[in-house]
């Protein structure tokens, strides 16, 4: 259970598991070598930042963004994902390997896109890992395509939603959002009865029917109605404000401080929405009665080269730049996920 985003610029994911496997933020600099199952030993042309399991001596992505600008994100795809023993004249690797690889070489998203149309996933596990069913979306933030390994071949698909979540394939999750075209942010018009008013009793009534569950197809119409919808706080200027229902516009607002930092509104936002499809620890049981819980959330500015992170336990943005000395780094650095809630007393 996750899912993965893309909102104005920005990219990241939510991993929902049973618990956590001691995840880190690692930057793998320019010139970082791994040795890969198929391909033997590879430099890095690009500098990667993104959370990754530190295993064996190399970092295992589950999203991350390179120094050019891309954002990758793998998921979970049972059921779905087919890999294939090694094929001749293909570019072999295992699951694990594809983040790094892709970051690792492309410039830009068309050329990441061409690399993947040479890609064959096989199953082979990593140092002791076992393969996992994986499907994984890939953003410049501006478009964002989806990779699926499927019988057939490595299918690339334009996904002009931006979302991502768990099985069925991407080509069925679109198409299920027809089933919630008339999903609206704003109260509906009457078209039940002709010509007799009916009032409505509360905001937001044009999203009755807009799902709430934690399943796959369900997080993935919610975030992509989400992520049409939401904007920066204070950028919706009312049209009818003489008309406002809202008895408190009449007060003067004397000690409302707006957010000035654009940025910061952005990366506020993109939380927001997090939030709406994050799993509270409790609310999904496995049939073993393991209780699934949103990890971690992740949110990386693909422009100014920073990832922010939150975790389960603390909801406090913690942020990391790839800035040019780390990119240039002679080792991976590892940063530790925060694990202990910040409150501040007032």
């Amino acid at each position: 259970m996750c899912t993965a985003i893309c909102y104005g610029g920005l990219a990241g994911r939510t991993l929902d598991l049973e618990f956590s496997f001691g995840e880190e933020v690692i930057i793998s600099p320019r010139g970082f070598a791994r040795e890969y199952v198929c391909l033997g030993r590879l430099e890095q042309k690009n500098a990667i930042l993104g959370t990754a399991l530190w295993h064996s001596g190399v970092p295992m992505y589950y999203d991350g963004m390179s120094e050019r600008g891309l954002y990758m994100a793998a998921l979970n795809f049972p059921g779905y994902a087919v890999y294939r023993e090694r094929i001749e004249g293909k570019k072999n690797l295992a699951s694990g390997e594809l983040i790094p690889y892709i970051l690792g070489s492309s410039q830009t998203l068309d050329e990441a896109k061409m690399l993947l149309s040479e890609i064959n996933i096989t199953p082979d596990g990593i140092s002791g890992l076992p393969s996992t069913p994986m499907h994984w979306l890939l953003t410049d933030g501006k478009r964002a395509i989806v990779a699926e390994p499927r019988e057939e071949e490595m299918i690339l698909t334009e996904n002009p939603h931006g979302v991502l979540t768990n099985s069925p394939n991407i080509e069925y999750q679109m198409t299920k959002l027809a089933d919630f075209a008339h999903i609206s942010p704003t109260n509906p018009q009457n078209s039940l009865t002709n010509g007799t008013k009916i009032p409505t009793y509360s905001r937001g009534m044009g999203g009755l029917g807009l799902p709430g569950d934690f399943s796959s197809c369900s997080r993935f119409v919610k975030a992509a109605f989400l992520t049409s919808h939401t904007s920066e706080i204070g950028s919706i200027i009312p049209q009818n404000k003489e008309k406002s229902e809202n008895v408190y516009e009449k007060i003067p607002q004397i000690n409302q401080k707006p957010i000035q930092n654009t940025t910061n509104k952005r990366i506020s936002a993109f939380f927001h929405i997090a939030e709406q499809i994050s799993v509270p620890y409790g609310t999904v049981l496995t049939d073993e009665g393991r209780a699934v819980y949103t990890v971690y959330t992740s949110c990386a500015d693909l422009e100014r080269g920073v990832y922010y992170l939150t975790t389960y336990s603390c909801r406090t943005p913690h942020a990391v730049a790839l800035t040019p000395s780390r990119a240039a780094a002679t080792a991976p650095i590892r940063f530790p996920h925060p694990t202990r809630e910040l409150i501040a007393e007032l």
